[in-house]
């Protein structure tokens, strides 16, 4: 919990509760158009293992790894689509993302994108 709050990681959702377990906010993070033989789209440039299959298809977001940033005021959550990159959202409304030109999150692969896999990370 950070700041009174409660965050939770779920199946293409990150949920957002008071202290009291009322839920304060949803936001959707999946299904997505992904690839996980390719870049992710947001470092803007294509390439795929197979140069030949950019093939995107529906895949849903696994929120394996949530880390709250206190001194940022964000909240890190890394799921198993776009290889694993992790998008900061701002700790009072998760609802926000912070654009990655604000976020100084590094532009590596944090996650597996195997579902199955567990992750663990500190800040």
């Amino acid at each position: 919990a950070a700041r009174g709050h409660v965050y939770l990681g779920a199946v293409n959702a990150l949920f957002q509760l008071s202290a009291q377990l009322e839920l304060l906010n949803k936001t959707v993070t999946g299904p997505v158009q992904d690839n996980p033989n390719c870049a992710p789209p947001q470092l803007g440039y294509k390439y795929c293992l197979d140069e030949t299959d950019f093939q995107m298809s529906t895949r849903d977001n696994y929120n394996q790894l949530l880390l709250i940033d206190e001194e940022a005021g964000h909240l890190v959550a890394c799921g198993n689509v776009f290889q694993g990159t992790c998008v900061a959202r701002m700790l009072q409304d998760i609802s926000f993302a912070i654009p990655e030109s604000e976020s100084f999150m590094p532009e590596s692969y944090v996650v597996s994108t195997d579902k199955r896999k567990k992750s663990v990370a500190f800040i």
